[in-house]
């Protein structure tokens, strides 16, 4: 079964102003919700400068009482919107045509032409828009409409994508930073990689096999995909207490069975991907000895497994232990200058 949900609200408020930031990245932030008429503060994880003012953002989050800051909001994702104040667009289409040539006035402009439909009109039509300037008086080229309305196209998809992350992550215990992330990572295809293959997201921190094995799940996707299987295998490895780097191979096997259950699995295919064969490199490593304590043998016949960044990491010292035994001891004469053996 997958987790359960945390419950979260969304709010939609135009941010103001920064209030107060912390070392950590976290900042207080004032943002104004036409549902009350005082400011609402939130507690946010942003860059400096990242949020705009007078710009519309979709907050995701849970409220709380501050013993010092009062009422607040705590924010776990956000994302900018398309405005529909004057203000909002205005500023909104400022933004997209910076270095096309289309500051507030012109964009003022676009407002008094179509109201609250101005970024729309000028992300689809773009050309219409600047004919209907150049009556104006307020010149913009058609090179500079069709890059602005590109912008806004990135623009009007990112929205969309970080919508749909946050349907995907919020509730599910990700780190706050997860949707960010991801939208590096990947930009506008962000949403639609995660939603085939939730374990991707274990590339960033605290984004571990089980949460992204709940969200995969929850997801509805195939609960026997061998790669499923072959993510329990190692799972199983990486968590063996005892601080061993190698492990028998019958612990990568139980946990197929373990963590996928059911008579569908297949423990040797999944642990053969998850050795990744040939040129691709695997998240495992496997070697083979004679016997449970005999030594290191090419056709040994008790198998062994290991993490392949550990396997690699004890082969590299291994290296260097080797290595250091060829080497002719200077010290301590050889430090101070003494003869040299």
């Amino acid at each position: 079964m997958g987790r359960a949900r945390t419950e979260e609200v969304a709010i939609v408020a135009v941010f103001e102003r920064e209030v107060v930031r912390f070392e950590s990245g976290t900042a207080i932030v004032e943002a104004c919700d036409n549902s009350t008429a005082d400011p609402v503060r939130i507690k946010v994880d942003c860059e400096i400068d990242e949020l705009m003012r007078d710009q519309e953002y979709l907050w995701r989050g849970t409220w709380s009482d501050h013993p010092k800051y009062g009422r607040q909001f705590h924010c776990s994702s956000f994302v900018l919107r398309q405005p529909h104040g004057r203000t909002g667009v205005i500023a909104y289409l400022a933004r997209a045509g910076e270095g096309h040539n289309l500051g507030k006035g012109k964009a003022a402009g676009l407002w008094d032409l179509s109201g609250t439909d101005a970024v729309t009109m000028m992300r689809t039509q773009p050309l219409e828009c600047a004919q209907a300037l150049y009556r104006k008086k307020l010149y913009l080229h058609d090179e500079e409409a069709l890059a602005i309305a590109k912008s806004l196209e990135a623009d009007k998809r990112s929205e969309e994508c970080t919508l749909d992350l946050m349907d995907v992550l919020d509730g599910r215990g990700f780190p706050k930073e997860t949707a960010r992330n991801c939208t590096l990572e990947w930009g506008v295809r962000a949403s639609q990689t995660i939603r085939r293959d939730p374990y991707k997201l274990m590339r960033f921190t605290r984004c571990g096999f089980r949460r992204c094995d709940a969200t995969y799940l929850e997801l509805g996707l195939n609960p026997y995909r061998l790669k499923r299987q072959a993510l329990a295998a190692w799972y199983a490895v990486r968590i063996i207490e005892g601080g061993h780097t190698w492990v028998p191979m019958t612990v990568a096997t139980a946990g197929v069975k373990n963590y996928i259950g059911g008579t569908a699995t297949q423990p040797e295919r999944a642990i053969q991907l998850a050795l990744g064969r040939g040129s691709r490199g695997g998240i495992l490593a496997a070697a083979n000895t004679r016997g449970q304590a005999g030594p290191i043998a090419v056709a040994g016949k008790f198998a062994w497994v290991a993490e392949a960044s550990k396997a690699r990491d004890e082969a590299d010292l291994a290296m260097m232990v080797a290595g250091s035994t060829y080497e002719l001891s200077r010290w301590p004469d050889g430090l101070c200058g003494g003869p040299q053996p």
